[in-house]
């Protein structure tokens, strides 16, 4: 949680990611994460997060957090060491 500076949302997304790490296939794991890295690498829009959004688009950035947290719990070995 600190590493999210205590917001439970955030620290929530990213222990989702641990556990759906854990569930998937290896195989899974490696797509889930190579579709996540493109979307972040690109610069370009992330449909994803535009989808996560509301309608005027304002949470944009605190979308992109969720989903980054995620990501570093897909990636992650294990962060609660």
């Amino acid at each position: 949680m600190e590493r999210y500076d205590w917001d439970i949302d955030i620290g929530a997304a990213c222990l989702l990611g641990l556990d759906t790490a854990e569930i998937v296939s290896s195989q899974t794991r490696r797509q889930i994460i190579g579709t996540l890295d493109d979307s972040f690498g690109a610069g370009t829009p992330n449909y994803l997060v535009e989808e996560m959004c509301s309608r005027n688009g304002e949470d944009y950035a605190d979308k992109m957090k969720l989903l980054g947290a995620f990501l570093d719990g897909m990636v992650s070995e294990n962060l609660t060491s």
